[in-house]
């Protein structure tokens, strides 16, 4: 990953996370099922995911 790739990966994954947050989209308890068709939107969506669970995993407790 390039550094101008790296650095809009962040963004991104600050946003979603702030979305997350912000609107109470993933709640304790919560099971996600996270449909992938192996496009780019839904292959980068689940590494995103993944990504915060690994960064701040109290937004799935």
């Amino acid at each position: 990953m390039d550094s101008i790739t790296r650095k809009a990966y962040k963004k991104l994954l600050h946003k979603a996370g702030r979305a997350i947050e912000d609107f109470s989209l993933i709640r304790n308890g919560d099971n996600i099922l996270v449909a992938v068709s192996g496009g780019k939107d839904s292959m980068t969506m689940l590494r995103v995911l993944s990504d915060l669970k690994k960064k701040a995993p109290s937004l799935f407790l």
